[in-house]
């Protein structure tokens, strides 16, 4: 599924069985991180002519890049067992994904119950 990052595009991340105990207190979390596999990307180029002007690569948000890794920011709307679903999506459908991460504010050292991250 496709979107933007300030997009309302609802999606579903599916967890396997084997990581749906890693889900416990998810819930806690108003937003995640998503690290993913960027499967359609095509091999990279020195300059990328993205938007307006060609730019460097690591100038833009191609998703041709040397090592495919995505990042996006999501709002988790709900858990269903061991599905999320949320808002913000930018990634196709059936794309790979690496890990989920709670997202924290930079410099914030405790977790959402306001307790110590370890």
């Amino acid at each position: 599924m496709a979107g933007s990052p300030t997009s309302h595009e609802r999606g579903r991340v599916e967890v396997f069985e084997e990581f749906s105990a890693g889900l416990a207190d998810i819930e806690d979390y108003e937003r995640l991180y998503l690290f993913f596999w960027l499967h359609r990307s095509t091999p990279p180029s020195d300059l990328a002519p993205f938007v307006g002007r060609p730019r460097g690569l690591f100038a833009t948000h191609s998703p041709s890049r040397p090592n495919p890794l995505g990042l996006t920011i999501v709002t988790l709307i709900e858990r269903q067992g061991r599905i999320l679903v949320v808002e913000g999506v930018d990634m196709y459908d059936g794309t790979p994904l690496l890990d989920i991460k709670p997202y924290v504010e930079r410099g914030a050292a405790t977790d959402a119950d306001g307790t110590a991250c370890r």
